[in-house]
């Protein structure tokens, strides 16, 4: 009943606490991924590091 309209009065409520876990998610995502690439990278050698 009361977590419907209980801060329409100010549309900016919760903007800070959104953006504080958006931003940790972003990081945690693009941290397991690195973690992942570099577990590929040293699990299967490239041949010669024709990458790099």
């Amino acid at each position: 009943r009361y977590g419907r309209n209980r801060n329409a009065g100010d549309p900016k409520h919760g903007m800070a606490s959104g953006l504080i876990r958006g931003n940790i998610a972003l990081l945690l995502t693009i941290y397991i991924f690195l973690c992942m690439v570099v577990k590929i990278a040293w699990v299967t050698p490239f041949p010669k590091l024709t990458i790099f």
